[in-house]
C-alpha cells in the first residue's frame, strides 16, 4: 500500500496485514486507527511522518516508532504480542497503554527496546509480561499489575512511577537497572520486587511503600524526598545516606541496613514501635536526627554523633560504642542504654527517671561532656566524669557511684541533687553558686568536696554524715548538718 499522504478521520482505519507494507510518500495524519500486524512494515519516504496525535496505534509483532508521532492523547494497543523500539533512542508519549489478548487466554508479551515510553493515561495489566531492554517506561498515572503480571527491567533501563502503582500477585524484576518511584506503591498477595547487585532505586518524589512480609531493596537515593515504609520487615542493601530535606520514616516496620548509615544536616530517620538495625556504623552529622519510639535501635559499628539521636523508649544498643561530638545530643529518656564498647562524650547525654542501663560492655566517658537529668535515680558506676564535666538538672535527681564523682559545673536549676547512700563522694572543683530557694544538695552520709568558694545565698545543703570540705571559703544563706 502506497499513500502520498493525507488524513484518516476519527472513525477511519488503516490496517496493514502480515507481511504487508505501508509506504508513505508524504505526511499522514491519523485521528482514527493505524493497525500494523505482525510482520507488517512501514516505509517513510522524503522524511514523511505518520502523526497519530489523538489517534490509536495498534501493533502486533515488533515495530520501530521512528517517524511515528504520538502524544498524550494517543492510545497504544498491543495485540497478543509486540515490541517497540527507536533507532534514535528517543521518547514516545502515549495516553493509554492497552495490552489486548485478542481472544487468547494467556497474557500479552510486550517489549520496549532502546527508547523511552511515557504513558500519561491508564494502564492496567492482567497476566501480562513486559520487558524493558535498555529502555525507560514512565507511568505518569498509577498503573495496575494483577494476576501474575511480570515487569522485567534490564540493561540500564528505568521504571518510573510518577503517581505510585497497585501491584497484586505480580513481580517487578530489575537487572542492572533503576527503579524510580513516587507516590504510594502498594504490593499485595504474592507480589515482590527483585533487585540484582547492579540495580538501584532513586525516588522521583515522596514515596510510600506498602507491602506485607519481608522486602529487600537496594539502598535508595532519596533525591531530596521522603520514604515512608508500611511493611513488616525492610532491608536496605548498601550504604545509605539521608541528606538535607530527606527522610526515612519506618514507623512500625522493622528496618535493617546492611552497611553504614550517614544522616546529614536536615536529614531525618524516624521510627515508632518498629526496630532499626544498622549492621555497620552510624554517622549523624550536625543537624541530622534519628528519632525512635519504643522499638529497639541497634548499631553494630561505631556511632559518630554530631547531631541528635532520640531514643523514645525501648533499647538503644551501641555494640561498637562511639563518640558524641560537641554538637551531639544523645537522649535516652525513658529508654535503656546498652554498650558493647566505650562511648565518649564532648556533647550531651540526656536522661530521666525512665532511663536505665545494665551490663554495659564499655564505660561512658563524660569527662569532657554534659549530663542532663530531668529526674530519677542514676547509677554512675561505669561513668567517667571530671573537671570538664557539666551536670545540669531539670528535675530532682539522685546519683550513686562506688567511685568518686567530679563535676566541673553543677547547674541545679532550682532542683534537688541527692547523693545516694554508699557513694564514695562528690567533688566540685569550681565555684558553686546557689541562689535559688528550691536548689538543694542532700549529701546524706557521702563526702562533698568544694574546690573553690561556695556562694550559698539561697537554697540549702544538708548532710547526715560524711565530710563536707570547703577549700575556698563560703558565704552562707542556709546550711544544715545533722
Amino acid at each position: 500500500m502506497s499513500l502520498a499522504g493525507g488524513s484518516v478521520g476519527a472513525n477511519g482505519l488503516i490496517e496493514v496485514g502480515e507481511q504487508g507494507n505501508l509506504s508513505l510518500l508524504g505526511n499522514l495524519a491519523v485521528a482514527g486507527t493505524l493497525d500494523l500486524n505482525n510482520g507488517a512494515t512501514i516505509n517513510l519516504a522524503n522524511n514523511a511522518t505518520a502523526n497519530l496525535s489523538g489517534g490509536k496505534l495498534e501493533l502486533a509483532g515488533s515495530h520501530g516508532l521512528d517517524g511515528i508521532t504520538t502524544d498524550n492523547a494517543t492510545t497504544l494497543q498491543i495485540n497478543s504480542s509486540g515490541g517497540i523500539s527507536r533507532t534514535d533512542s528517543g521518547t514516545s508519549t502515549v495516553g493509554n497503554l492497552v495490552l489486548s489478548q485478542a481472544g487468547s487466554s494467556s497474557g500479552v508479551s510486550f517489549g520496549v527496546d532502546n527508547m523511552s515510553l511515557t504513558v500519561g493515561g491508564t494502564a492496567q495489566f492482567g497476566g501480562d509480561n513486559i520487558t524493558l531492554n535498555s529502555a525507560n517506561l514512565n507511568f505518569q498515572s498509577s498503573p495496575t499489575f494483577d494476576n501474575g503480571s511480570t515487569l522485567s527491567v534490564k540493561n540500564s533501563g528505568e521504571l518510573i512511577l510518577q503517581s505510585g502503582a497497585t501491584i497484586n500477585d505480580s513481580s517487578l524484576d530489575f537487572t542492572s537497572s533503576t527503579f524510580k518511584p513516587s507516590g504510594t506503591v502498594s504490593l499485595t498477595g504474592s507480589s515482590n520486587f527483585t533487585f540484582d547487585s547492579g540495580s538501584s532505586v532513586m525516588l522521583e518524589g515522596d514515596t510510600t511503600l506498602s507491602q506485607s512480609g519481608s522486602v529487600t531493596w537496594a539502598s535508595p537515593d532519596l533525591n531530596g524526598n521522603a520514604l515512608t515504609l508500611n511493611v513488616d520487615n525492610m532491608t536496605l542493601n548498601g550504604a545509605q545516606s539521608i541528606g538535607t530535606g530527606e527522610s526515612i520514616n519506618s514507623g512500625a516496620s522493622n528496618l535493617s541496613l546492611s552497611s553504614t548509615l550517614t544522616i546529614d544536616n536536615g536529614g531525618t530517620l524516624s521510627s515508632d514501635n518498629g526496630s532499626v538495625t544498622i549492621s555497620s556504623g552510624l554517622a549523624l552529622n550536625n543537624g541530622g536526627i534519628l528519632s525512635s519510639g519504643i522499638g529497639q535501635v541497634q548499631i553494630g559499628g561505631a556511632l559518630t554523633l554530631d547531631g541528635e539521636l532520640r531514643q523514645g523508649g525501648g533499647i538503644l544498643n551501641l555494640i561498637g560504642g562511639g563518640t558524641v561530638g560537641s554538637t551531639g545530643r544523645l537522649d535516652v529518656s525513658h529508654s535503656s542504654l546498652q554498650l558493647g564498647s566505650a562511648l565518649s562524650f564532648a556533647g550531651t547525654l540526656v536522661v530521666n527517671s525512665g532511663t536505665y542501663w545494665s551490663g554495659l560492655g564499655g564505660t561512658v566517658d563524660l569527662s569532657a561532656g554534659t549530663l542532663e537529668s530531668s529526674g530519677g535515680t542514676l547509677n554512675l558506676d561505669q561513668f567517667t566524669t571530671g573537671a570538664n564535666t557539666a551536670f545540669k538538672l531539670s528535675g530532682n535527681t539522685e546519683i550513686t557511684s562506688s567511685d568518686n564523682m567530679t563535676f566541673g559545673t553543677l547547674d541545679l536549676g532550682g532542683n534537688r541533687l541527692t547523693l545516694g547512700t554508699g557513694s564514695k563522694g562528690l567533688t566540685l572543683p569550681n565555684t558553686l553558686t546557689m541562689d535559688n530557694v528550691s536548689s538543694a544538695i542532700e549529701t546524706k552520709n557521702v563526702n562533698l568536696t568544694l574546690g573553690k568558694a561556695l556562694s550559698l545565698t539561697s537554697g540549702s545543703i544538708t548532710s547526715t554524715g560524711g565530710t563536707l570540705s570547703f577549700s575556698g571559703g563560703l558565704t552562707l544563706g542556709c546550711f544544715r548538718s545533722t
